[in-house]
């Protein structure tokens, strides 16, 4: 079922409704990137084939681990994003570092923390 393994991937990895509320916020921050100017200035084919691809995760893949390695197709978004965020403020730019770094790590605890019955490696 369509949209599904999203929510239960939520579930598992967040629980309650943070999860949901969570992959929400996400559908609807994948929407609204497609209507800032630097992205809607990279033509109708690159928005396209991104929103496509973007449609064809959403319905068809169980998210996992290596969900940023699998959205490397849409990096032109994030080129275009790259134009949005370079005129932020320093310390804006320097934070935003800093909370990435710190969500690598809270990641990598939840990936490599061992709870029986685990079914499946990170």
């Amino acid at each position: 079922m369509p949209l599904l393994p999203w929510f239960s991937s939520a579930e598992y990895f967040i629980g309650g409704p943070a999860g949901q509320v969570l992959v929400l916020l996400a559908m609807g921050a994948a929407v609204a990137v497609f209507f800032i100017p630097q992205v809607r200035s990279l033509g109708l084919e690159l928005g396209a084939v991104s929103a496509a691809y973007f449609v064809y995760l959403l319905l068809f893949f169980f998210p996992q681990s290596s969900i940023l390695r699998i959205l490397m197709p849409t990096f032109v978004l994030f080129g275009a994003l790259a134009q949005v965020w370079v005129r932020w403020p320093r310390y804006l730019r320097y934070g935003g570092i800093f909370i990435l770094v710190i969500l690598q790590f809270v990641w990598l605890q939840t990936c490599w923390r061992y709870a029986a019955p685990d079914f499946s490696p990170p």
